[in-house]
């Protein structure tokens, strides 16, 4: 079990120490987010936090796995790589979507034929394909201010490694807390007002690394797959719905704005810091009823039920609330 905490400190102390160095005037790579009418900061910051996150991870997973897991692990370390690799690239020289979108379909497909997944039909296998792109991808649009996106994947592994710990699968559970170890060392720098940024290959790697963890937990029958689902729900249901919105009106998915409902609550005027607390909790919560759920099966429809009309009612709180911003605003400047 030392060895077990020893890796999840790892993680931690290098992550924690390499972001450090990466924000600082020391750092050998240079890659800035310089803010635009769509961000959300009003200073040039450094988005190279992702290398120092990945850096915690892999070394914590060095201790705690022991060599025969690396074999299970290989496709998502390989797929891992390849979207780490291109979403530096475009941190650092802007890629097109198009290039981005070829690697994450390949990393992807590269998971779900290399864990064997014999027993699905071409077409399950080519949907969750499109699952995983989308999961990295929905990462990559939700890391959009401060803190937000590491939270998330601090509250949502740990949910998932808890599921392993009760099933007695020690690697699962402990990959799964290193992951959590590794962002909060980022998460020390990245708070609000943050001093630097995870980036795509942060963002894209932590999404693509929730899709493979709850697939591969899902597969392994430690968890329903409405577990990691309801656990990354403040996430999943947020870019979902502002996808599909952008998609019904004409618009281009993939370009950048400022539509997400975390985005629109600071455009009314809340504070970075209070929205961040108000996600905070919901992620929590949502959490929290995961676990709650999967243990008390009796009472799962009714908290699913739950859960999707109260994300429903808070959709409709914030457009309201938005959309009377707006009005508002209007009459200022007429």
């Amino acid at each position: 079990m030392s060895v077990f905490i020893m890796g999840v400190l790892a993680a931690f102390v290098v992550a924690y120490v390499m972001n450090g160095w990466l924000y600082s005037d020391r750092s050998p790579i240079k890659a800035l987010d310089i803010p635009n009418h769509r961000s959300m900061h009003t200073t040039p910051v450094a988005r190279t936090g992702g290398i120092g996150l990945l850096c915690g991870i892999a070394f914590g997973w060095s201790i705690v796995l022991p060599y025969d897991s690396f074999a299970e692990l290989s496709w998502l370390v390989a797929g891992m790589i390849l979207i780490a690799a291109v979403s530096l690239w475009d941190d650092i020289r802007t890629l097109p979507a198009s290039v981005r979108l070829l690697v994450h379909l390949l990393a992807a497909g590269m998971l779900v034929v290399g864990w064997g997944n014999a027993e699905l039909t071409t077409w399950e296998m080519f949907l969750t394909v499109l699952l995983v792109v989308w999961m990295l991808n929905l990462f990559n649009f939700m890391d959009g201010m401060d803190g937000l996106a590491g939270s998330m994947a601090v509250i949502g592994f740990g949910v998932l490694g808890y599921a392993g710990w009760l099933a007695e699968d020690w690697v699962f559970a402990w990959s799964c807390w290193v992951i959590t170890g590794a962002v909060l060392g980022f998460l020390r720098y990245n708070l609000p007002p943050a001093k630097i940024f995870m980036g795509d290959v942060g963002s894209a790697s932590l999404g693509f690394l929730v899709a493979a963890f709850s697939l591969h937990g899902f597969s392994k029958g430690l968890f329903p797959l409405w577990y990691p689902v309801l656990a990354f729900s403040p996430f999943i249901v947020d870019a979902t719905v502002t996808l599909i919105r952008r998609a019904l009106r004409g618009e281009a998915i993939w370009h950048s704005h400022k539509e997400h409902y975390y985005q629109r609550l600071v455009e009314c005027g809340l504070s970075k810091r209070c929205v961040l607390l108000t996600e905070l909790g919901l992620m929590l919560v949502a959490g929290f009823s995961a676990v709650f759920l999967q243990q008390y099966p009796a009472f799962q429809f009714e908290g699913l039920l739950t859960w999707a009309v109260l994300l429903i009612v808070l959709m409709v709180i914030a457009e309201v609330r938005y959309k009377r911003f707006v009005a508002r605003y209007k009459c200022q400047t007429e």
